[in-house]
């Protein structure tokens, strides 16, 4: 079927709502008032032969709230309704597409486009599906189609902008959510995602301003609410970033990345039961999540319950096996209650997963040291890591002072620390200096000047560093008589 030259976007609304646009619960759904929509949808529903367009509604409004089970049932019924009824199939494959059910959404998808080829929506929806599943070529061929159908559908211009930015074209993702915003400037998600787009572009001025037109649409988009969070938590300005987060989830208490993001927020104020207690939200709400329980992880850790730290590091690595930053943290964990038989390994394979990371060589060498192993194979692997990759991190002296292999000296290595490019960098390096130092005296048998190294590091107050957590757990260990 040949598509009309130009198909009208009235025509479309009344066909994707079912032709009822002085719907009460329609009105209601398109304000964002979705628990309303629903009461009223309820009522209709109830009080007389309902509609399909009623089901419809209100399937929509249990969507917007991410209630798909109960949006599917809606969607169903309206179909049993009226089996041609295209809007629903649309909306129910979009249901089935947040459920990651593709082959059901696709389904849904042909069925609509088999009763009328010329759907911009189902193009839309079949578009985001794709999207979901990273076929992104695919993507944007069905968002490419809405355009046709449509020229002037701004949803459909904003997917081709989330697919370019999953590809890392932000420039291309900016052209495209511009052109949403010139079609349709009341469009609040285009305002956001050009945001973010600027964002990953190292544009936090032109980010702001769009983040704030969004909220100034839309004052509880949680998307914009979130990312602005994130350029505050950039600034370091923790007070405002949970502000946002907490809006964001205000917005919608299921919104997982909100809670996630404000525990890293409460992390960085030292805030650890609060940190704790949205990684926990967080796992509840999506259990399948790893970077959550990397993140609990490392609170736990900062907290001292290493127990519970490596716990969390494990489910992480059931979850993500190839995440070499998990594995290494449970290895230090393991090593701060001095289980080097566990923590060896997992040494060993954060080498194996990322050979290229220096600091994981060290570390090997260093707890191989700290068990009392024979170090011969870590030092040849240090050394092999040294010959084959240039010096392109200041930590490179650290390791030629371990294998004392040139006439570095601990005064040196501090020399090399304090000569980075600002005071943070300084603390930093310092933070790591100390902490190396400080073992490397305790391995030559000094405890005393061990002990004042570690405790400098701790004074540098990087506490997000793992040298930072390492030394606190060692100098515990070392006065309670553990090594």
């Amino acid at each position: 079927m040949r598509v009309p030259a130009a198909f009208s976007l009235a025509t479309f609304c009344c066909t994707l709502y079912g032709c009822a646009a002085t719907d009460s619960c329609l009105e209601l759904v398109k304000q964002g008032k979705n628990d309303a929509a629903i009461a009223v949808c309820s009522e209709r529903i109830s009080a007389a032969s309902p509609l399909a367009a009623d089901f419809n509604h209100r399937g929509i409004a249990y969507s917007h709230n991410r209630q798909f089970d109960l949006a599917i049932a809606d969607y169903s019924k309206a179909l049993q309704l009226d089996p041609k009824f295209i809007p629903a199939y649309s909306n129910r494959g979009l249901a089935y597409a947040w459920q990651r059910h593709f082959n059901l959404a696709s389904r849904d998808f042909d069925t609509a486009l088999e009763l009328y080829p010329a759907f911009p929506d189902v193009y839309l929806n079949s578009g985001f599906s794709l999207f979901l599943q990273r076929e992104f070529d695919k993507a944007l061929s069905e968002y490419n189609r809405a355009i046709e159908l449509a020229p002037k559908f701004s949803k459909a211009y904003v997917g081709k902008g989330r697919v370019l930015a999953a590809q890392k074209k932000f420039d291309q993702a900016v052209v495209e959510y511009s052109k949403a915003i010139e079609l349709d400037p009341g469009t609040s998600d285009a305002y956001t995602f050009r945001g973010d787009a600027h964002a990953q572009l190292k544009r936090p001025e032109l980010a702001l301003q769009d983040y704030n037109s969004a909220l100034g649409i839309d004052p509880r988009n949680r998307f914009a609410l979130n990312s602005r969070g994130n350029l505050s938590s950039q600034k370091g300005e923790w007070e405002k970033s949970i502000a946002d987060y907490s809006a964001a989830i205000a917005s919608d208490a299921k919104y997982t990345v909100a809670y996630r993001n404000r525990g890293l927020a409460y992390h960085r104020m030292r805030d650890v039961d609060r940190a704790i207690a949205d990684f926990t939200k967080t796992i509840a709400l999506a259990e399948k999540d790893g970077i959550a329980y990397s993140a609990r992880g490392n609170t736990y850790f900062l907290k001292g319950e290493y127990g519970l730290a490596v716990q969390d590091y494990s489910r992480s690595l059931e979850l993500r096996p190839q995440n070499a930053a998990a594995v290494f943290n449970r290895g230090l964990a393991l090593q701060a209650k001095m289980d080097f038989e566990h923590a060896l390994p997992d040494f060993k394979k954060a080498v194996e997963l990322k050979p290229e990371n220096e600091y994981f060589h060290l570390t090997l060498l260093i707890a191989t040291r700290l068990a009392g192993k024979d170090p011969a194979e870590a030092t040849a692997k240090l050394r092999q890591h040294l010959s084959a990759h240039e010096k392109t991190k200041w930590i490179r002296i650290v390791s030629h002072y371990y294998l004392g292999d040139t006439d570095i000296q601990r005064e040196d290595v501090l020399k090399e620390a304090r000569n980075a490019e600002n005071a943070r960098k300084v603390a930093e390096r310092l933070c790591e200096a100390y902490y190396y130092l400080g073992v490397k005296r305790l391995l030559e048998g000094d405890r005393k000047e061990a002990e004042q190294y570690l405790e400098s590091c701790l004074g540098t107050d990087v506490f997000t560093f793992t040298e930072y957590r390492a030394a606190r757990a060692l100098l515990l260990q070392m006065k309670t008589g553990g090594i």
